[in-house]
């Protein structure tokens, strides 16, 4: 038997196709988490539509319940990259703020982990950083794609992954979620 068999995992990973619903289920899911006292902070990332097509993402922040710029599809030198779009670096340095709050008795939510923190850029030096740490209980949003690549970097007897289906994830993620929260306290 491994000497970790008996810990609860304390990374939650949701996945899914890209454009799925995640996030706007994610919105739902912050409010079940407020309806149940949980404690939580991170982001979401919001898709910015124009004409039809995303034109970039906005920062959300769960807890101040604000909106910044995070991504763009038009960037300047020496600003990081990812796919077609570019970080806008106050909001690279705002998530990684995020992120790196330390509270141990809250949930980390982290909408998106995506291909460049594959590479260690983005926001994956302060995302690690907590991982590592057996910080807080977190849920972090990995498309479906990239799943296994981030499967080999993280410690898998701490992770639990739900496949994304709005009919059937809800209350097991959230009982699950509450139960590693509680372990963490005790």
């Amino acid at each position: 038997m491994s000497p970790h068999s008996g810990r609860r995992p304390v990374i939650f990973i949701l996945t899914g196709e890209v454009q799925s619903g995640k996030t706007t289920w994610l919105k739902q899911f912050v409010q079940e988490l407020r309806a149940q006292s949980l404690r939580y902070h991170g982001f979401l990332s919001e898709a910015v539509i124009e004409g039809g097509r995303t034109v970039g993402y906005n920062l959300y922040d769960l807890e101040s319940r604000s909106s910044g710029p995070f991504l763009q599809d038009k960037g300047e030198d020496g600003w990081e990259r990812t796919g077609p779009f570019f970080f806008i670096p106050s909001g690279l340095a705002r998530a990684r703020e995020i992120i790196g709050r330390r509270e141990a008795d809250s949930l980390l939510i982290v909408d998106e982990v995506g291909p460049v923190e594959l590479t260690g850029r983005g926001i994956w030096p302060a995302l690690e950083r907590v991982l590592r740490r057996r910080g807080p209980v977190s849920l972090l949003v990995i498309r479906k794609s990239i799943l296994e690549d981030f499967l080999n970097v993280l410690p898998r007897e701490r992770v639990r992954v739900f496949e994304f289906s709005i009919a059937h994830i809800g209350g097991r993620l959230l009982d699950e979620i509450a139960a590693a929260m509680a372990k963490k306290k005790s």
